[in-house]
């Protein structure tokens, strides 16, 4: 019987599992909110401070698509990168039906207009092909973030406005251009593809900007030798650096040009730093780019770079990108973790500061733990409630703080554990407290606080379960019903296996306890029968109650 209510349970933990972690989850075959990408879009509240988080199934979906201006800070995640593909085909001269003119930049396939957008795991793609412009991404809103993305056209593939952008892991092909516009934009561990043309990067970037297209620990490579040069200037004052960069002969020797117009050779900012690979021999470089020394390439940071608004009087925000990845369900497959059941602390998703070390208790522990690092816990389930926590930590300072917080590293907090000098870093004890507030899915993050230097070691934590009883109210609804056949139970005795059959199941709920009148499980009832396996239950007698809203019916169960 008890088994049961485990099978339903596991059933209702997949589904709240999809949900919890993702606002509105988006699939064509009609199992998410919505079937188009754009109406997730829409659906979207205006001008929300918090992040809206939309889960995208496996799908090619032909749209044009628009994130609108206020429709801030969503987060696309992707099942997976090569089988979430956002795709349209319109070239740039292509005309607007309702307007009469070309569509110009906003032949895109995803324009984004509202600030704080983060996509990861997607394919973004024009194939409309080579006859004329056709961009894949048209970015209009600051501080957008790609992270292991692809962008798949042939000309003008990616273009930024007057923004900052941040790129991670992504995969850019294209012809001439086909990375260019204003934009501040950082792009970190990309791949850069040509097919051949005139240049990669074309760059308009203000003059009172001091960065503008920032390419670090990048890969360039090319469909023959010798077919692009890294940048040509779109205007005055063109900013694009290429540092710890690796390029095939796809490279051309001179590496840039200057748009047929001498007076851009003045004006325009084309540095490189500690590239590699055949396409970065200096010898055959333009006179009028820069080779930078170590000391001005430090200043080519993501942090630096990003740290100001793109304006003449800039404000300093100090946007780290990284944070937000770290922050965010990393997507793929949707699966949780039971709170349950011990969860060793090397086993994060996502961190930051912390170190692992080998631990004397087996394995590995969490070290090195200074103030307000964290580690984070992707999809934990804690089922219908947690009401304690306990943890195995070690310190040999004076310790510090672990503070459990959901769904972000500042997130709401369900408890906390003060850890004492231990003795040593390999001293371990176990210590207890309460939990509350929690319950269903969510990604766990342990925030740590204290002092100075190394705080305390964690080898690992788990949380217990409520023990919530058979209300009194409740007490005369424990014999057995009468009403036999609208909700049975066989075989019943069991050892193995039983069957839960009704006609009365639709919104139905199902509690279980055992003979102490301790509620054991609960989940939704799906369907009119299911086949539960027991066999984990202790030996005993276990009774249902069954509610649909409309009735409460009674059974008792025994298992063998």
């Amino acid at each position: 019987m008890k088994k049961l209510l485990l099978f339903l349970y596991l059933l209702l933990a997949s589904f709240i599992s999809t949900h919890a972690q993702y606002n509105i989850i988006v699939a064509q075959d009609g199992s998410g909110n919505y079937t188009t990408v754009q109406a997730a879009f829409n659906a979207v509240a205006s001008n929300s401070s918090s992040r809206t988080i939309i889960y995208i199934k496996n799908g090619t979906y032909t749209e044009h698509l628009t994130v609108p201006s206020g429709k801030n800070n969503i987060t696309v995640i992707g099942e997976s990168r090569d089988g979430v593909i956002l795709s349209y085909n319109l070239y740039a001269n292509t005309i607007n039906a309702a307007t009469g003119s070309t569509w110009g930049f906003d032949c895109a396939s995803l324009i984004i207009r509202g600030s704080g957008f983060y996509a990861t795991k997607i394919t973004i793609r024009n194939n409309a092909g080579t006859a004329a412009q056709a961009l894949a991404v048209n970015i209009q809103g600051d501080k957008t973030i790609f992270n292991d993305c692809r962008f798949l056209a042939r000309q003008d593939t990616w273009y930024g406005g007057n923004v900052r952008v941040y790129s991670k892991n992504c995969y850019i092909e294209g012809t001439t251009d086909f990375i260019y516009g204003a934009a501040t934009a950082f792009f970190e561990g990309c791949s850069l593809y040509s097919y051949g043309g005139t240049s990669i990067t074309a760059a308009s970037t203000e003059s009172y900007m001091p960065y503008g297209l920032v390419f670090n620990n990048c890969n360039i490579t090319g469909a023959s030798s010798n077919i692009t040069d890294l940048g040509r200037p779109w205007r005055a004052y063109a900013a694009v650096c290429f540092m710890n960069t690796s390029m095939t002969n796809c490279i051309k020797a001179a590496g840039w040009n200057d748009w047929g117009n001498a007076a851009n050779q003045s004006t325009a900012r084309f540095r490189e730093y500690n590239n590699s690979g055949a396409g970065a021999a200096t010898g055959g470089r333009v006179s009028w780019m820069q080779f930078l020394s170590a000391s001005e390439a430090a200043s080519y940071n993501y942090l630096n770079v990003l740290k100001n608004t793109y304006s003449s009087s800039p404000t300093t925000d100090n946007w780290n990108p990284v944070a937000t990845i770290n922050a965010t369900p990393a997507g793929g497959a949707v699966s949780s973790r039971s709170a349950f059941s011990t969860i060793q602390a090397e086993d994060y998703n996502s961190m930051q500061g912390v170190q692992t070390e080998t631990c004397s208790e087996g394995g590995l522990d969490v070290s090195y733990v200074d103030n307000s690092d964290w580690i984070r816990f992707a999809g934990v389930n804690f089922g219908t409630g947690a009401t304690g926590v306990s943890a195995r930590v070690a310190s040999n300072t004076t310790g510090g703080t672990i503070k459990f917080r959901i769904d972000a590293a500042g997130g709401t907090q369900i408890g906390a554990l003060n850890v004492a000098n231990t003795g040593g870093w390999q001293s371990w004890v176990t210590l207890t407290g309460s939990v509350s507030g929690v319950s269903g899915v969510h990604d766990l993050y342990l925030s740590f606080s204290g002092g100075t230097g190394y705080l305390f070691n964690l080898n690992h934590f788990v949380f217990t379960a409520g023990t919530a009883r058979i209300a009194a109210s409740d007490s005369a609804e424990l014999k057995v019903s009468t009403e036999e056949n609208e909700v049975q139970l066989f075989p019943n005795p069991s050892s193995d296996f039983v069957t839960i059959k009704t006609g009365e199941y639709k919104n139905a709920k199902v509690l279980v306890y055992d003979n102490s009148g301790r509620l054991v499980s609960t989940s939704a009832f799906s369907g009119n029968q299911t086949k539960v396996s027991v066999s984990g239950f202790a030996p005993g007698i276990y009774i249902i109650k069954f509610n649909n809203g409309r009735k409460i019916i009674t059974r008792k169960f025994l298992k063998q």
